[in-house]
């Protein structure tokens, strides 16, 4: 039997033209790609992370803003409708007054 040391590769490969090594020039856009792009990483993951927080403190202070503005149109409807409801209790007892030999109205709901 033959030693492994003998047989030759039957695939060639031919050499990358890529590779560094004496005599081997470099494709210009793989050295862009090369030195370029690993230096935009961090300043892209850093770009994006500014852009998230503003965004998100943007949308929390909207939504702190629209809440103070529903809570103040809710106290002014409750202020609202809490004169309504005094100008309620006193007409009835004012016509009541003026005209106590009327007995009150029953208000019945039908639904037939």
């Amino acid at each position: 039997m033959r030693p492994l040391s003998r047989f030759r590769p039957i695939i060639h490969l031919p050499k990358s033209r890529y590779a560094t090594g004496t005599g081997s020039r470099r494709n210009p856009h793989a050295d862009w790609y090369a030195q370029i792009l690993p230096a935009m990483l961090p300043v892209a993951l850093l770009g994006s992370t500014v852009y998230i927080t503003l965004h998100l403190l943007q949308t929390h202070l909207s939504t702190e803003r629209h809440a103070e503005e529903d809570k103040a149109t809710i106290d002014a409807l409750q202020r609202q409708l809490d004169a309504l409801r005094e100008q309620q209790n006193i007409a009835p007892a004012t016509s009541q007054t003026a005209n106590p030999s009327s007995p009150p109205k029953l208000r019945h709901w039908s639904f037939f």
